[in-house]
């Protein structure tokens, strides 16, 4: 079967994705999880809190963020 085909399996005729369809599916690299708190979405790594973003667009960090750096 095709990967069109598959994709057109999984998504229903308005464009959502059926849970039931997501199976095994990580978002996420391994060792992090994503949790909500109220409105606000947590991110852990390990287990521990590192950041997270706020409903009204906030993004607060546990420890330095850094800007225009290199990866």
């Amino acid at each position: 079967m095709s990967n069109a085909r598959n994709l057109a399996d999984v998504i229903s005729g308005n464009f959502n994705v059926p849970a039931s369809a997501l199976g095994n599916v990580e978002a996420l690299p391994a060792g992090w999880t994503a949790t909500l708190s109220g409105t606000d979405m947590i991110f852990n790594y390990s287990g521990t809190a590192k950041f997270k973003v706020g409903s009204d667009g906030s993004v607060t960090a546990v420890d330095d963020v850094t800007a225009f750096g290199s990866v």
